[in-house]
């Protein structure tokens, strides 16, 4: 990953590749342990369903002005809930 802290927003690129990707480690698995961690000031009124891979949560738009970015990520061998539709990522 390179950083670079230009104007008027900071740059970001890389290539990430995960040998083995365990999808509850990047949604709401994590999430949960996040707010855990940080207390109720992180907590969500939302709850994610289980089975959804993508968060069901409107985006937050406004936050996508804060940082340019061009990343590559590959994820080589995937391990999820067997109705989740992903097969290569």
């Amino acid at each position: 990953m390179v950083y670079e802290g230009r104007k008027p927003r900071p740059f970001v690129s890389g290539n990430l590749c995960r040998t083995c990707l365990q999808f509850s480690d990047s949604r709401a698995d994590h999430r949960r342990r996040l707010q855990r961690e940080q207390g109720e000031n992180a907590a969500s009124t939302s709850k994610q369903p289980s089975d959804k891979a993508l968060p069901t949560e409107a985006f937050k738009t406004d936050r996508w002005t804060a940082v340019d970015a061009d990343v590559k990520f590959t994820g080589r061998r995937i391990i999820k809930n067997p109705n989740l539709p992903v097969t290569d990522l």
